[in-house]
């Protein structure tokens, strides 16, 4: 049987496969959708390009709201 990690967010929200989360990255604040739970890193895809990248939970901070609805649909 498989274990599924819980991860949670530098404001201690828990992390789940499909929610948009925000992180640093080369200076940039970049947003991305979460892929995968690993055991130590969660698996991220960005939302404006193909890109994968893979980050420490508490590196992160979770989206959600109007704000995010509105950027996502404007893209």
């Amino acid at each position: 049987m498989q274990v599924i990690p819980e991860h949670k967010d530098i404001l201690e929200r828990p992390l789940n496969v499909g929610d948009y989360v925000a992180f640093p990255e080369s200076n940039i604040l970049k947003i991305g959708i979460i892929q995968k739970l690993n055991p130590k890193m969660l698996t991220i895809k960005g939302i404006i390009s193909s890109w994968n990248s893979e980050k420490y939970p508490k590196d992160c901070a979770k989206l959600d709201g109007p704000e995010l609805t509105m950027f996502i649909l404007k893209r």
